[in-house]
């Protein structure tokens, strides 16, 4: 292992029981298997610090309180894959897969899913990126590298549901309900 991470090789786990991780990037650069085995994280942190996620109200990423975190990673010439990332939070839980380099550009391409705390997006926005148990959601993938990130929201089930939830406001018209219940009667009289 190089002191730049750069020819890292092998696999990483992690696994960590309820707690609070402070200032990720602190602790991340303060070792270098605190890097590894929270690379994840830290790359989530700095894209919320470029104003990525200004328009959810994602908890900061400075200080988060978890239930678990399970990390399992390959490690090849200073890339890490990641095979799992899992933090499970009653306020934020991430799930993040993908690859990430350790050192010099930073190269990035991870597909991260985040869900928030029951209830905290309201109205119709909760509605269409709440999940089955009522918490906010959202996918996207995040490429380039982490000086200039690309994220891109994965809106096809955003879509759906909004499509949905659409097609329940237009259904509730009187007008039509009885367009629809008189082409109705004339196909099954």
């Amino acid at each position: 292992m190089t002191p730049d991470l750069a020819k890292v090789n092998g696999t990483a786990s992690l696994k960590q029981g309820p707690g609070r991780i402070l200032n990720v990037e602190k602790l991340a650069a303060g070792s270098r298997i605190g890097k590894i085995a929270l690379s994840p994280l830290e790359v989530l942190a700095k894209l919320q610090q470029k104003g990525l996620f200004k328009e959810v109200n994602i908890p900061s990423l400075l200080a988060i309180s978890f239930d678990s975190i399970v990390g399992d990673y390959v490690l090849r010439s200073g890339t890490m894959d990641i095979k799992t990332f899992d933090l499970n939070g009653r306020d934020l839980t991430v799930q993040d897969r993908g690859t990430v380099g350790l050192s010099g550009v930073q190269p990035i391409n991870m597909n991260v899913t985040i869900k928030l705390a029951p209830g905290s997006v309201g109205g119709t926005v909760g509605a269409i990126v709440n999940d089955e148990n009522g918490r906010p959601t959202l996918k996207f993938t995040a490429t380039g590298s982490v000086a200039n990130p690309q994220v891109k929201l994965d809106i096809h089930e955003v879509g759906q549901k909004a499509l949905q939830q659409a097609g329940q406001e237009i259904m509730k018209n009187k007008d039509v309900q009885d367009a629809v219940n008189n082409v109705l009667k004339g196909i099954f009289h």
